[in-house]
């Protein structure tokens, strides 16, 4: 049976190993956010090696991907950029609030960030450039998984 996105937010501690598509990965820290435009509540979950898994209360998936630092994308980011060889096209923006800090260290507090979507039908993709208050980036590109994709270990 699949675990809603309810459970798998309170089956998570810090140094819990996670299976995400069959790897594992250990848990550093956990933390939610809102953003100012779009309030919907979200958490990130940030595994070893920069990978991060984010679920949005309310969904029936999840995004996992890795923290690839700056880009090299500039921003203001245009309409459509190509970006490592795929086409991506923005989806949306907006600031987000650190809201909870559950454990670990968390470096992400306050965001500016901007999303983009493959449009490879292929690939469920997505890019995220982000840049916090004193400019630093934490750009993601991340996957959408099913939740049954993710387990404690």
């Amino acid at each position: 049976m699949v675990k809603s996105i309810n459970e798998i937010i309170h089956s998570i501690y810090e140094g819990a190993i996670l299976v995400i598509n069959d790897n594992e990965y250990k848990v550093i820290s956990m933390c939610s956010y809102r953003g100012k435009n779009n309030t919907e509540l979200y958490y990130k979950v940030f595994l070893e090696d920069n990978f991060v898994l984010v679920l949005i209360l309310d969904e029936e998936f999840a995004y996992f991907g890795q923290n690839i630092g700056d880009s090299g994308i500039k921003i203001p980011i245009p309409e459509k950029i190509n970006f490592e060889g795929v086409d991506y096209k923005y989806s949306f923006d907006d600031y987000q609030e650190l809201e909870q800090a559950f454990f670990g260290e968390i470096y992400e507090k306050e965001l500016n960030y901007w999303d983009y979507e493959a449009q490879d039908e292929e690939s469920q993709a997505i890019v995220s450039f982000l840049v916090d208050k004193d400019g630093k980036r934490f750009d993601t590109i991340a996957d959408i998984i099913d939740l049954e994709d993710v387990k404690l270990g």
